[in-house]
Formats: structure tokens, C-alpha cells, sequence
């Protein structure tokens, strides 16, 4: 009976046979020769002869849940594919778990394993070993497990290479190889092309001169990241596909899979393909190898001939000379040199193991081979199950065959082997991953029976038929089962989606089918209307073309051309001028031309600067100039080196040096006092010895880039002063040799974001890219491994973008990127379409994410010491450097300011190119764009247009045209682009190539064409918006959706007005405390083109308002037309009003200095919460008051009031908040109310948020009908909750009457005592106050006065001002009736149930139709009497005073003004037509998105965000999963009532009087009477 059992190494397999010896009651004594546990997966700087070894960067290449022990989930934070180092810590905590290392001898070698002599009886073992001390020692065990693995004796076959030993160079195996330190610079040759020559060579790729992989088979290459961004065992490695390949020829699935490989990237033309098929042998996985190939950085080359000294030559009689180094990935050889030879049997190529674990010529089965084997797929699963079933067999428990039937089996095993793998002496164990899992299962009695599961559970037959086979399944039944098991099933893509989840995503907006159906449309009607004309009268459009021509011009030819800039740019322009027969002459500040591209190990200030490893991310045929081909065995994407070669010699051929000033810096470039005459420039340089020297110039051609004056916001993240790590800006980003071992946060996601995120990764210790948009990340390969600029920049593509609907075009090129890897699953996906933004170019980074050596963070917040916070609220601590990728400024220092620059620091030029303002066009700046193409070819276009125009051989339109262009141009991308600095420099690569094309050959007709669209682009209104809070965002946004042109002026120097928290109350500003949390939950408060994220909570802090409205103004590009820290001091009516109806808006900035503008028209937002209304006069005695006092305008927060008494007078929403608020700290509190006030919950039924219940089209019909029921329904249902009489919160008025107030808390405090509620203060008396009733409360220390706020708006004539009773005479509290022309608006000067956002958008949508004379008001006398009226049904339905004169029935007044604007939807039409979305409309919350279904502003996403608001409601409560009940058939539960009320029924029937004495109460509930 085996008892003992010695288990040789403590690697993966060594621990999963140790345990699974406890699981069958053996005792192991496990011996490892190195001094920790993990066998391969232990990295050592140095590696140890006769141990595996890897390399620093090593990551496996087998997703997590793949290759994890089958009753020991990693965890599911852990990234899918795990570095070498995470896979220790698993291997520890197994370890751990399952107390696996007391059974562990470190340091002690087994020398021999030998039959005991009695081993024919016994079938006992001895093993002999040596520990650190070189002691041996001899042990007698029962059974002995081999788990030593076959990584540990590398083949090193020298004598298969003829002439090695001449090899000047250095060579050695991948097994000592570590990392790529030693290969800067150098030439490498890889020999081998398995997964570790693979990753070998594209690690060193990346620092060294040139890498060839060479190749004697060539191998099929596979991604670790399959469809859709899963890890791509997890998607193939199914039952169900293992079932197809026993149902089908394997050549099938070879053609059909080889065909997908090579759709990716074509292996013939990557010279990669293999003499076999693809499940022939285990492919390469490789993520990066590929487009390593594509880049040049790798070349494949075939098998090594010989070598000569440092020349290498291979197969096909090429040479590769000056080879540094030779680094041969050319696999291990095993052997078990302590086992005995008789032992061993020998099968063709392998060691003849019966299924590959028992040798069969042993008299005892008691010994046996684990992990010796190789699968498409992990060795820790299949180690165990070996484990697993060797320990049964070891205690007897399972039989094996005789031995001729063991060696037969062998023999038959080794040759369908042979027949089906590719299998050698050194690749010989090839087996296939689900057939052998299920083999040696069935021997143990734990292969998952599926016809069983199908009866038994289906739910969880269809998880293992249909999912991965993961090692759980193994576990599901028989010996070994485990509880956790069909749980861990189940789970397992949760844990396979947890690491990605670190950046969240927004739902995206669907209203592709609208907007398709919209241009379509277009598109037909303007080609009909097209074709009419030109039928019926063809000379009609030729006709007003030529008149629309601009008459030429008389303009002097230029000579003498300065070029400024010796880059790519200047280049191009140096060779247009020697075109043109001009004669440039170009200063260059360095030594060299390159500009860019010219690699400097250190930056330098003033001067363009790249990283080291920087590759162009367009292909060399894209981005070439036009007559001068690069070479054609040139990479087809370069390294900067080879561009810099590229440009050289293009400058040799054309011979531009000669014309080219190097170290010559340009200081200035003025006008000469002739310029409107003469076109002349002055330009002041200094040479390298500081002279300055003078010149004059006929036309000067700006080439010094933008990439030279780095952005570096730290202003905008508190607490970097801080920050005991090192920031700065990827400008000065060389290499990542600086971030080994580090955690670093690289900040941004444009191109040199994602290409440093993914270089640092490599070494540091964890990498995080922190994004405020995210991305669409493409790789450089198109379809068949082509360069995908080369497929995709066609004009047929060109075509196919304008004639189909763009958001069809989205649609699918989003779907294609998201079939690659879903961007939403890696944290990457945009608020922005695709077309919308260039799209970042990586093809690493989506296999760095799946590998969680980068995690993808949402935008950065600021610091906190060391550590970062982001956004989402979550914080990386440890931080040791933070990389800055946040653009640069442009900037021209030599150039006046004026020439070019707009109002929002914009570079405003005509076509990108020309400044406006010049009355001579001898001046352009060239290359200052960006575009979803190659640079250089725009820039050659620019050069020769430029040149021509210098020349006096083409002219540019009238100044005012060039200004309608730009600004036509800047809308159009301000789309995108809400950075007006951003927007500016955005062109459509192929439309602006053909434009400049037209121009420099002299077509009038695109100038006609801009022409035509200047005089469809009329002048437009200019609106003043006065305040920039909510209602002045939604004003702005209104008057740009009419085409008005808004100028918006606020006080302060941010958006939010109200909701913009200050540590100190600032004059004549809104001010809340530090606790506000919104009344209205975010579907009601959002505007109605704008749903809040789904993430923020239905109930908003006041900062999570604030980021809404960030978001809003970002969205729509508001900011732009906000002046900041500007007051508006007046506002009076023009002279000529009547005729005008303009207006005169004084304004004051900043520094006092005071501006009068002229406007069509103005929207007043400044609220009413700016001015406290503090009523002393009405509290007699409070000047004798001992203690303090303010206004609830001036509370922050409780800090000072512990301890304290404190008085709160009034009892509005701010003061329900302070009371609740302060009673946490203070001695007690008291509440002070005149009229009492209902108080409602923001938390409704069912926990969902209150005013999503009750504001409803359904509800307020009802009210509407019933009015006095609908008051008493509500007034009972608060009253349940809490007796308002008992808590004396009981007003005087009904429900409806007044807005209730808002609080959750306050009940609790008063049934706590915390708060006690008092009626109104009669006077003050020292430190004591009296109320109405006679009660005093001494010793009071604190009153807030919670009075409410005086309105008045200081700036408007007080001829506006007037009052209608407690009111503003104001027309449906928006337009004044007195005025001549109504171009006057007061917005958001309103309350209601409900939210604010909504009504004052509503209202301002009103306004801006009404100003561009779409809609009419009713006459002055017909509004005034409107307004008598509507103020009668106020005072007579609400509770009004001085405080409260604005309340408004919430949905009849937003339909009033949809009504107005032709917004209302018709819900009965809606029932008919769509009933989904009409009973939405009528039976759910009243949402603004309603207003948005139809008519003008209609918003094509109006539906979708109503069908979807209550997932945004529900979304912030998904934190915590919690099981789904079990659902039970409800007939039994059914018959049982139904008995128990017939019973009930006969028995009162029968006996009254008992059933009623039944249902009593009790005596000592009863009452005294």
C-alpha cells in the first residue's frame, strides 16, 4: 500500500501533485534545488545552470482562467494575461491555501532515483539527495512523482552552423537571455521562431538597429486578443468547437482558420508562412510580431546557412553583415539524469510514457511523469489532472493495463502523432488540450458528463458545451469534486471582465436610422433640384459662377523668399521655389535638416523633440513626396532614423543645402513701412555667434512647426506641488529606461500617449493611461497585413464618405474596430464617433490592456502626496513618475501676434495657410494642420499653392471672404473639436488636397463656390447672455441652434453659477454649502439633448452637478462664447430701438476697464439667488442678541457650531438642510417656522427617486380633474410616512399650494431630538429667544436666518422692473410687454415642482424663435392682460409672497412653451403610432427629452433616451450583485389562498360574531373608553 511519496521539483506541477497526494491521504515530501517554489515562472537576474529560466518581460501567453488550478480561481482583478511575477503570487497563494510549502525540502537536489531490491514485492524507490551543505542523504519511498519539467537543458546546436566559431560577435540561448539592455544599437540575429524567439526579437526590436528572425519551418502566428477583445483561448477552446473538430476533416478547420490568419495579416507576404498546417503544431502567439514586420523593425529570413566572421548567411543566399549578435531560440533538451535508463522507454522522438505520465515496463506502477507534455494550451490543468490521476492509481484506487498493453497503446499513440503533428526531437509530446484533459479525466471518474448535465442542470450543460473548457469542469463530479465549482463556471467571464473595467464608458446614443433617412433624403432632393436646373436652363449655373469670379488682380512677382525652418516643410518649400524660378533662402536654428525627425538624445528648448523608438505611423508611400519615391525595400512604416535618411536625401537630390542657413535662429519678421505696397518683409536673425543680421524679403514661408513649446497644465490638477515624483511632458520623453520597476500614470490618449504608456509598460512596474475622451485606437495593418492608410485614403473611400450617411459610415468602421477588440470592454471607448476625431494609431496597446501591464484610467483629478485621483473617484497610490502627453502650444515668437491669432487663441489662417489681415499675401505658415492622412504630402500641396501665389501666379479672395470661410470651417470642426485651438488646425485630408490642387492651377470655381456659401451664411444676430449658470449654458446653446451668435459675459471666472461651490461667499453671487445635494434627480434636472451619464447618482452633489454642466458646455462648445470675470454694469435700449430693437451692454473686466457693446438682443440669467434677504427690522431685539448670527447665504458647512445652541429661522429647502446639517455637531437645534411645510423624501416607492413618480402627464391629468383628491391622496400618503401635526411640521396650506420641502432627514432628527421644531420668533432677548407661543430657548448661540432672497436686476432699466403683485410684470415670466421689439428675455427667473434646467431651457428655445422673428408675441395689451390674469390664478392657487412669486404649474407651463415653439408632443398620436413610446410619455416622469420628439431642435436620440432613462436611473445602484430569487411556480401558493379565503368566507358566514372577537384587538391595546 503506498504511503510515502516523493514529489521532484516544487514548480507548478510539483505543487498541484504535492496537494493532490493530501487529497488522497498520501504523505508527500516534495524536493526543490533552488530556494523558493515556482519552478520556471522564479525569474533570476543570472540564470542557474540546470534550472528553467525566462526573461524579464516574460507574460504568458494562456489566459488566467485557462491555466488556473481547478479548484483555485485567480483572482479576478488579475489581469487575463498574467506577467511572470503575478503567476508567482498565484503559485503562492495556492501554496498557501492548500498548506502545500510544509511539504516542501528548498534547497535540496535528488541525485538518484533507484528500485530498491525488494522492489519487485514493495514496488518501493530510493531516492538519494543533497542539500545546500552538499550532505546527502538516502530516503525509501512508496511512489515517486517526476515533476522536473523540460526547460532546463537548453539545445545549443553550434554544429549545425558552419563557421560559428569565427562569429566575432556575441551569441547565446534565449535561456540567458534576459532582457534587451545589452543590444542598443546592435544587429541582431534571432535563430528560432517559437514563442520565445518571437517575443525575443520584437523586445530587442525596439532598441536595437535591425533584428532578423530566422527561420527554418516559418510558423502560423496567432494574437492573444481575439474578436471582440477576448482573450482568444477563452473564445476558441470550447467543447462545442472540440466536437466540430471530431465531426469534421481537419483540413477543413486548417483552410478555414489559416484563411482568418491570413484576412489579419497575409503569412505569404510576411514570409512567415509555414511548411505546415496550422493545427499541425502549436502556433507562435504573438501579438506585436507582425506589425514589427511591417515597420522593418523585424526582418524574417530563412534558415542560417554559415557564418564568417561577422556576416551571416542564410538558405537563400542572402547576407546580413556586421552582425553583433546571434541569440538561438532553438529549444531544450530533456532528460531526468536521475532517473534510472531502464526506466525510460523510448517511442520514436519521445520518451514512451502510457499517456504520457507511466512508464510501462515496471513491475509496480509507482512511478510517474508529470508536466512532460505539450497542448495548445496551459500545462498547470493538465499537469493537475496527471497529478490527479497518479495519486489513484499510486493507492490504488485506478488500475492501469498490463505493460504490452501500455507499450502497445504507446506505439499506437506515437504514430497518430507522427500522422498528426509536426513532432521532432525536440517538439516531441504534442497532444491535443480537450481530448487528453477528457482522457485522463474519464480514468479518474471526473470527466463532466454532458447528457447527465442536460437532464440534471441545463444551465450549466449549456456553460460547458458552449464556454471555454476551463479546469472547473473538471471538478463539476466524481473523486475531487468541489462545491465551488458550477460558481466558479459561471463566473468565469466576470473574472475575465473585472481587470478591464478601469475606465468607464458611456452608453452610446442610437439615431442612426434617423439621421440616415434625413441625409438621404438631402441627398436627393439637392440632386433633383440639381438636375431640374441644369435641364431647363443649362447656362444658368455657369452663368452666376462667372459672375461670382473675383476680378484679377495687378500683383508684383516676387524674387527672394524666406523659408523659416529647415524640417520636412522647409524642404518642400525650398524645392517649390526653385520650381517656380523664386529664390529661397532658409534658416535653420540646428545643425541639420530634419526639424522633427531629427532624434537628439536630449531636448532642446525652442526645438521639436522624439523619443528614441518612434515609428511614423504612415507608410512610406502615403507620406512621400510627390516626385521623389522612397526606396523600395524601406520598411513600409519607418523608423525616424530612416525618414531623417529619407529627407537627406531628397535635400542631396534636389540640392537644397546650398540654400539653407543652418544654426541661424530668426528673431523677427515685421512689415516693412512700404508693405501695402511693396509685400516686403524685414527679417532679423542671429548666426551661431550671436550676430544679428538684417534682411528684406519678398514673400517669407513659415515652416518652424508646432511641436516645439510643450503644454504642461499643471495648474489645472490641485496638489501636484506636492507630488514627490517627477513630472513633466512627453516632450522630453527619450526612452523607459528611467521608469524600470516604477508605477507611472501617462496622461492623454494622442498618438505619443499610447506609444509611451506602451513602451513604459515593458519595463515599469505598472503603467496607467488616464484619458478624459478615450479613443479609437487602429493598428498600422489593414486587411491582409497591408498598411491600412493605403487601403482606406482612396478617393473611392472618399466618395463612399460623402455620398453614404456619415453615421452609417461610423457604424460600421466602429463595429470593424470593436470586432478586433471591443474598445468599451478596454476602457478606451470615446464620447466622439470615429469619424468625428483622428483616431489614435497603436497597435500594442489593446495587448498591453489585455495583459493589465497597462490599465486604462478615466481623466486625472489631482494629487494627493503620492498618490493620483482620478475622476471615477478611485486613487493609485505610490505613483513615481506622471507623464504628461498633453500637446503643445502653437507658437510663432518672431511673428507679430496680431497677424494670425484669433479670440480664443485660435491660429486663424485662409485655408489653413494664408493670414487674412494682409492686404499682400506674402506671407504663409505651412504645415499647421493635423488630419486623418499623412503630413508631408499636405504640406508639398501648401508649398506649391503658397509659392504660386507669392509669385503672382494665383490670388486669394477679398479679406471678408477669407474670414467667412475660416469661421465657416472653424463651426463646422468646432463640432469635434471644441477647442478652438484643436478646431483651427483640423482639415479633411483628401477634399484639402484636391482644394489646393484647384488653386494652384488656377480654377475659379471652389472661390465661386465659398462665395455662394458667403452669401447663404448671411449676417446673423448677436445675442447678449447675461450669466453663465444653468439657464446662460442652455441660453448660449439655444441661440446657436437658431444660428444667432451669443456672448455670454459672467461675473466670475467659471461656469455653474449657482452650483459652483466657494470656500468664501462671493458679493452679489449665488453661494450653496458644502453638503448640497440637488432636489430633482438627474433625469428630471438633465437638459433635452444631453442625458447625465448613467454612473452619477439620481440625487446630485453639487460638484457632480457642476461636471454635467462641464460636460453640457464641453458637449456643445459653449465655452468659446463665454467672456469670463466680465460684469454688466447697464443695459439700456439703442437710440434707435424702435427701429433696431438693439441694445447698449455696458460691461466692466477684470482689471475695471469698461466696454460698451451693441447687440441685436438679451437674455438675462443671473437668477435670484444672489441677493439675501436678511428681515431684521421684523425680529425685534436682535440687536441685543449676544451671540452670532447670518444668513443661510453665508453657511458653508457646520464646522464651528459644535457643541453649540443654535436657532435656524425658516423653513425652505436650505433650511431643512442646515438644521439636519448642523445637529450633527450641535448641542441642540431649533427650527424655526412662520407656516409650517410638507415635507417629502427624495426617496420615492421602491426606493427609486420621488419626482420621477410623481411627475407624470398621467399624474398631473388627474390633478388637474380631481384637484382637491389628488391634495388629500398626497397629504395622507406623507402623513403615513410621519404625522406632520406630530412633528409640527403641518402648514397651513395644501400640498400643491407651495413647493414642499425637500429632505430626507429631517423626520429622523426630529423623532431623535436633535431638532426641535418652533414656531416664528416674536423677539430677542440677550442670548435668549421668545416664540409666538410663549416658549423661550436660552442660551442660544448661533441664528441662521434661512429668509429667502431679494430678486433685482441692477443693470436693467427700472422702467422693466415693474411689478405685477408680488411678481415681475413679465409675460409667461420671460419677455417685458412694454417693449417695441421684443429682443429682451429674462431666463430661469422661475420656480416650479420640479426642475430648474428644464423650464429655463424651455424658455430660453422660446426666446431665441421669438428674437429671429419665428414666432410672434401677442400684442402689449393682450400680454399685460395675460399677465393680470396669470398672476390672479397664482395668488389664488400658491402660496405666494415677497419670497415665493414665481411659481408655475411645472408640466402645463413647460407645454405652454413647447406649444410655442412646436415642441409639445401629441401623446395620443404617439399612442397610435409608436404605443411603447407614448405610454412612456404619458404614464412615466415628464423628462425634457419629451420636447425634443418633434418640431424644431427635434434630437434624433429623443426616443432612445426616453425608452432608456430608468437604466440611467437604476445604473448607480448595480454596486453590489446580488443573487436572483428563484423563480417557483406560483399554483400551489395560488390554491392555498384560494382555500384560506373560502374558509375565511364560511367561517363569517357562519359565526359573526366569533370571527369578529377573533380579529379584536387585544385589552391592553384597547382604549381607557
Amino acid at each position: 500500500m503506498v504511503h510515502k511519496v516523493a514529489v521532484i521539483g516544487a514548480g507548478p506541477c510539483g505543487l498541484t501533485s504535492v496537494k493532490a497526494c493530501l487529497d488522497e491521504g498520501l504523505v508527500p515530501t516534495c524536493f526543490e534545488s533552488s530556494d523558493d517554489m515556482g519552478g520556471l515562472w522564479k525569474f533570476k537576474e543570472v540564470s542557474e545552470p540546470n534550472r528553467a529560466s525566462i526573461y524579464r518581460s516574460l507574460t504568458i501567453n494562456i489566459s488566467k482562467e485557462m491555466m488556473c488550478y481547478s479548484d483555485f480561481p485567480i483572482p479576478a482583478d488579475y489581469p487575463n494575461y498574467m506577467h511572470h511575477s503575478k503567476i508567482l503570487t498565484y503559485f503562492r497563494m495556492y501554496a498557501e491555501h492548500f498548506k502545500v510549502l510544509q511539504h516542501v525540502r528548498f534547497q535540496t537536489s535528488v541525485k538518484s532515483v533507484r528500485q530498491r531490491p525488494d522492489f519487485s514485492r514493495t514496488g518501493q524507490w530510493e531516492v538519494v539527495t543533497e542539500n545546500r551543505d552538499g550532505q546527502e542523504q538516502r530516503h525509501i519511498f512508496d511512489a515517486v512523482i517526476c515533476c522536473s519539467g523540460h526547460y532546463t537543458y537548453p539545445h545549443l546546436p553550434l554544429k549545425d552552423f558552419p563557421g560559428i566559431e569565427t562569429f566575432e560577435g556575441k551569441y547565446f540561448h534565449s535561456w540567458d537571455y534576459k532582457g534587451p539592455e545589452d543590444m542598443y544599437g546592435k544587429r541582431v540575429v534571432v535563430i528560432g521562431i517559437g514563442n520565445s524567439g518571437g517575443d525575443i526579437a520584437v523586445e530587442s526590436s525596439r532598441v536595437a538597429e535591425q533584428v532578423y528572425v530566422s527561420t527554418r519551418r516559418g510558423a502560423w502566428v496567432i494574437r492573444q486578443v481575439s474578436d471582440n477583445g477576448l482573450p482568444v483561448d477563452m473564445k476558441y477552446n470550447t467543447r462545442f468547437v472540440h466536437i466540430l473538430f471530431q465531426l469534421f476533416p481537419i483540413n477543413f478547420f486548417n483552410w478555414f482558420g489559416e484563411k482568418k490568419l491570413n484576412a489579419m495579416y497575409d503569412h505569404t507576404m510576411y514570409a512567415l508562412k509555414p511548411k505546415h498546417r496550422l493545427f499541425s503544431q502549436i502556433p507562435v502567439i504573438n501579438d506585436d510580431l507582425p506589425m514589427k514586420i511591417l515597420a522593418g523593425s523585424v526582418i524574417i529570413k530563412p534558415n542560417v546557412k554559415e557564418i564568417r566572421g561577422s556576416t551571416v548567411v542564410f538558405e537563400d543566399g542572402s547576407v546580413v553583415e556586421k552582425v553583433d549578435t546571434l541569440v538561438f531560440a532553438t529549444g531544450y533538451n530533456y532528460d531526468f539524469p536521475f532517473l534510472p535508463t531502464n526506466a525510460m522507454y523510448k517511442s520514436g522522438h519521445r520518451v514512451g510514457l502510457y499517456k504520457h505520465v507511466f512508464p510501462p515496463n515496471l513491475e509496480h506502477n509507482t512511478l510517474a511523469v508529470v508536466g512532460f507534455i505539450h497542448a495548445l494550451g496551459a500545462i498547470m490543468p493538465q499537469g493537475e489532472m496527471q497529478a490527479r490521476w497518479v495519486t489513484r492509481v499510486f493507492k490504488g484506487l485506478n488500475k492501469l493495463p498490463s505493460n504490452q498493453a501500455m507499450i502497445k497503446n504507446i506505439e499506437k499513440d506515437t504514430k497518430d502523432m507522427d500522422k498528426n503533428y509536426i513532432v521532432s526531437k525536440l517538439t516531441p509530446l504534442q497532444v491535443d488540450f480537450v481530448s487528453y484533459m477528457d482522457d485522463i479525466a474519464g480514468e479518474i471518474g471526473a470527466r463532466p458528463s454532458l447528457p447527465w448535465l442536460f437532464f440534471t442542470d441545463y444551465p450549466l450543460y449549456k456553460k460547458i458545451l458552449w464556454g471555454p473548457v476551463t479546469t472547473y469542469q473538471y471538478r463539476v463530479m466524481g473523486p475531487g469534486k468541489w462545491e465551488g465549482a458550477r460558481r466558479a463556471i459561471f463566473t468565469q467571464f466576470e473574472r475575465m471582465y473585472q481587470p478591464l473595467k478601469t475606465r468607464q464608458v458611456e452608453e452610446p446614443e442610437v439615431s442612426i436610422v434617423g439621421r440616415l433617412f434625413k441625409l438621404s433624403l438631402f441627398v436627393m432632393a439637392g440632386g433633383a433640384a440639381g438636375y431640374y436646373i441644369h435641364v431647363h436652363n443649362p447656362t444658368a449655373i455657369p452663368t452666376l459662377l462667372s459672375n461670382l469670379r473675383p476680378q484679377a488682380v495687378l500683383i508684383i512677382i516676387m524674387v527672394r523668399v524666406a523659408v523659416v525652418g529647415g524640417g520636412s516643410s522647409g524642404l518642400v518649400c525650398i524645392k517649390s521655389c526653385l520650381d517656380e524660378g523664386l529664390e529661397p533662402v532658409c534658416f535653420e536654428s540646428s545643425d541639420g535638416v530634419g526639424g522633427l525627425w531629427r532624434f537628439k538624445e536630449s531636448p532642446e528648448p525652442e526645438r521639436s523633440s522624439i523619443y528614441r523608438s518612434l515609428v511614423v505611423n504612415t507608410s512610406k508611400e502615403m507620406m512621400c513626396f510627390s516626385d521623389f519615391p522612397m526606396p523600395a525595400d524601406w520598411p513600409n512604416y519607418m523608423h525616424n532614423s530612416q525618414l531623417l535618411c529619407y529627407f537627406r536625401l531628397y535635400a542631396e537630390r534636389f540640392d537644397l543645402q546650398r540654400h539653407i542657413h543652418f544654426q541661424t535662429t530668426v528673431r523677427s519678421v515685421k512689415q516693412r513701412p512700404d508693405f501695402p505696397l511693396s509685400g516686403q518683409w524685414d527679417v532679423v536673425t542671429i548666426n551661431r555667434d550671436g550676430e544679428e543680421d538684417r534682411h528684406v524679403f519678398d514673400g517669407v514661408l513659415v515652416c518652424s512647426g508646432h511641436y516645439t513649446h510643450p503644454s504642461l497644465p499643471l495648474g489645472d490638477f490641485p496638489g501636484h506641488v506636492a507630488f514627490p515624483g517627477r513630472c513633466y511632458h512627453s516632450w522630453e520623453y527619450k526612452d523607459a529606461d528611467a521608469f524600470k520597476g516604477k508605477r507611472v500614470v501617462v496622461v492623454g490618449i494622442g498618438n505619443s500617449a499610447g506609444d509611451i504608456a506602451v513602451e513604459i509598460s515593458r519595463s515599469a512596474k505598472k503603467t496607467f493611461l488616464s484619458t478624459r475622451q478615450g479613443a479609437w485606437v487602429v493598428s498600422r495593418m489593414s486587411s491582409n497585413g497591408l498598411p491600412l492608410d493605403m487601403i482606406h485614403i482612396t478617393r473611392f473611400s472618399n466618395i463612399l464618405t460623402l455620398l453614404l450617411p456619415k453615421a452609417l459610415v461610423n457604424w460600421a468602421a466602429e463595429r470593424a474596430l470593436n470586432h478586433k477588440y471591443d474598445h468599451r470592454l478596454y476602457g478606451l471607448m470615446p464620447r466622439h464617433r470615429l469619424l468625428d476625431k483622428k483616431p489614435l494609431i497603436n497597435d500594442d496597446l489593446p495587448g498591453r490592456i489585455l495583459q493589465g501591464a497597462l490599465v486604462m484610467k478615466p481623466n486625472l483629478e489631482g494629487f494627493q502626496g503620492s498618490g493620483l485621483v482620478f475622476e471615477d473617484g478611485t486613487v493609485e497610490e505610490d505613483v513615481d513618475a506622471v507623464v504628461f502627453c498633453t500637446g503643445y502650444n502653437g507658437n510663432f515668437p518672431f511673428l507679430p501676434s496680431s497677424l494670425c491669432e484669433g479670440p480664443d487663441g485660435e491660429v486663424t489662417l485662409y485655408k489653413r495657410l494664408f493670414p487674412p489681415s494682409l492686404e499682400n499675401p506674402t506671407l504663409a505658415i505651412m504645415g499647421l494642420i493635423q488630419t486623418k492622412g499623412p503630413i508631408m504630402p499636405i504640406v508639398e500641396m501648401q508649398a506649391r499653392w503658397a509659392v504660386r501665389v507669392i509669385a503672382g501666379l494665383n490670388y486669394l479672395p477679398p479679406k471678408e471672404t477669407m474670414l467667412t470661410v475660416i469661421e465657416s470651417e472653424m463651426k463646422r470642426h468646432m463640432k469635434s473639436y471644441p477647442n478652438p485651438q484643436q478646431a483651427a488646425l483640423q482639415v479633411d485630408y483628401i477634399p484639402y488636397l484636391d482644394s489646393m490642387a484647384e488653386e494652384s492651377v488656377g480654377s475659379l470655381y471652389l472661390r465661386s463656390i465659398i462665395r455662394i456659401l458667403c452669401f447663404i451664411c448671411s449676417m446673423v444676430h448677436r445675442v447678449a447672455v447675461i450669466g453663465a449658470g444653468p439657464s446662460g449654458l442652455t441660453s448660449i446653446k439655444a441661440c446657436l441652434d437658431e444660428g444667432l451668435e451669443p456672448i455670454c459675459f459672467e461675473s466670475s471666472h467659471d461656469i455653474g453659477g449657482l452650483w459652483r461651490f466657494k470656500e468664501e461667499p462671493e458679493p452679489g453671487r449665488a453661494n450653496i454649502y458644502h453638503s448640497v445635494v440637488i432636489n430633482s434627480s438627474k433625469e428630471m434636472t438633465s437638459f433635452s439633448d444631453f442625458p447625465p451619464p448613467a454612473e452619477l447618482p439620481n440625487n446630485m452633489h453639487h460638484s457632480e452637478v457642476l461636471l454635467y454642466l462641464r460636460l453640457y458646455a464641453q458637449a456643445f462648445s459653449l465655452l468659446q462664447h463665454i467672456h469670463f470675470q466680465t460684469t454688466v454694469v447697464s443695459v439700456r435700449q439703442s437710440p434707435d430701438f424702435p427701429v433696431t430693437g438693439q441694445w447698449e451692454v455696458e460691461t466692466e473686466g477684470r482689471e475695471g476697464q469698461r466696454k460698451t457693446h451693441v447687440l441685436d438682443a438679451v437674455i438675462v440669467c443671473t437668477g435670484h439667488f444672489t441677493q439675501p434677504h436678511l428681515p431684521l427690522k421684523d425680529f425685534p431685539g436682535i440687536e441685543s442678541f449676544e451671540g452670532r448670527y447670518f444668513h443661510s447665504w453665508k453657511y458653508r458647512n457646520a464646522e464651528g457650531l459644535k457643541g453649540k445652541t443654535v436657532v435656524v429661522i425658516g423653513i425652505g429647502n436650505s433650511g431643512g438642510d442646515i438644521a439636519v446639517d448642523i445637529s450633527r455637531v450641535a448641542e441642540k437645534v431649533h427650527l424655526s417656522t412662520r407656516s409650517g411645510a410638507w415635507v417629502v423624501s427624495r426617496v420615492g416607492e421602491g426606493g427609486i427617486p420621488g419626482d420621477l413618480v410623481g411627475t407624470s402627464r398621467l399624474a398631473m391629468m388627474l390633478q388637474r380633474l380631481l384637484p382637491s383628491w389628488s391634495a388629500s391622496m398626497v397629504e395622507k400618503k406623507l402623513n403615513q410616512a410621519f404625522d406632520h401635526r406630530l412633528y409640527g411640521l403641518k402648514p397651513k396650506h395644501g400640498f400643491f399650494a407651495q413647493i414642499p420641502v425637500v429632505n430626507d432627514e429631517l423626520p429622523g432628527r426630529i423623532i431623535s431630538g436633535r431638532v426641535q421644531v418652533k414656531p416664528n420668533v416674536k423677539e430677542f432677548c440677550g442670548s435668549s429667544v421668545l416664540f409666538a407661543d410663549g416658549s423661550i430657548i436660552d442660551k442660544v448661540d448661533v441664528v441662521v436666518f434661512a429668509t429667502g432672497y431679494n430678486y433685482n436686476f441692477p443693470f436693467l432699466p427700472s422702467a422693466l422692473q415693474a411689478k405685477c403683485g408680488y411678481r415681475l410684470r413679465l409675460y409667461k415670466h420671460v419677455f417685458p410687454p412694454g417693449l417695441s421689439r421684443p429682443t429682451l428675455a429674462v431666463v430661469g427667473f422661475v420656480h416650479g415642482l420640479g426642475a430648474i434646467n428644464p423650464l429655463a431651457e424651455m424658455q430660453a428655445r422660446w426666446a431665441t424663435r421669438v428674437f429671429k422673428g419665428l414666432k410672434p408675441l401677442p400684442s402689449e395689451e393682450a400680454m399685460i392682460k395675460d399677465i393680470e390674469k396669470d398672476t390672479a390664478t397664482m395668488h389664488q392657487k400658491f402660496a405666494c409672497s415677497d419670497r415665493n412669486p414665481l411659481q408655475v404649474a411645472y408640466i402645463p407651463y413647460l407645454d405652454f412653451m413647447a406649444e410655442q415653439v412646436g415642441v409639445r408632443p401629441n401623446v395620443l398620436s404617439l399612442l397610435l403610432k409608436d404605443p411603447k413610446l407614448g405610454l412612456q410619455v404619458l404614464t412615466g416622469p415628464c423628462t425634457s427629452y419629451q420636447y425634443r420628439l418633434t418640431g424644431p431642435g427635434q434630437w434624433a436620440g429623443a426616443r432612445q433616451a426616453i425608452l432608456t432613462q430608468w437604466e440611467r436611473v437604476f445604473q448607480p445602484f448595480r454596486t453590489r450583485v446580488v443573487p436572483e430569487p428563484e423563480t417557483r411556480s406560483s399554483s400551489r401558493l395560488s390554491l392555498i389562498l384560494v382555500l384560506s379565503g373560502v374558509v375565511v368566507l364560511c367561517c363569517s358566514l357562519y359565526k359573526k360574531r366569533s370571527l369578529s372577537s377573533f380579529f379584536s384587538p387585544p385589552p391592553f391595546c384597547r382604549s381607557p373608553q
